[in-house]
């Protein structure tokens, strides 16, 4: 069953992965938003993406709110739409909604509890723990 998003759409892709353009500044439903053109340079799942970033002021909090999928023939397949909530100083999903461009069908992601700043040592980010998982105590 296809859920929406593939495990490619939820990683965070490294910037080398990519080759990126700036295409302009748009305007939508009353808002300003830098749109950047992602392409991959090898195996890829999509033949690009297109960014939709908030233009604001303050760079911090500039946030990707749409992302527009192209299949490999070029053709646009689906779009997320994301609405953002700061917690502390951190920005995180709220709400997330995949919606495929032929069927419509759409899947709504709602995040419903989301702690930050919760005292993780540096070890949990390690290259191998990220790799295997962390296996330390659980932090409640």
């Amino acid at each position: 069953m296809d859920w929406g998003l593939t495990d490619d759409d939820l990683r965070f892709r490294d910037v080398d992965e990519d080759e990126h353009r700036f295409l302009r500044v748009t305007r939508n439903e009353g808002k300003e938003f830098f749109l950047i053109e992602h392409r991959p340079k090898q195996d890829p799942v999509y033949s690009k993406r297109i960014s939709w970033f908030t233009k604001t002021d303050n760079l911090a909090d500039c946030v990707q709110t749409r992302v527009d999928y192209f299949d490999k023939s070029g053709e646009f397949i689906k779009k997320l739409n994301v609405k953002w909530q700061k917690i502390s100083d951190a920005w995180v999903w709220k709400t997330a909604v995949i919606k495929k461009t032929k069927t419509l069908a759409q899947v709504v992601y709602d995040t419903k509890k989301v702690d930050v700043n919760v005292n993780l040592t540096d070890d949990v980010f390690s290259k191998r723990s990220l790799r295997r998982g962390y296996r330390g105590e659980r932090i409640d």
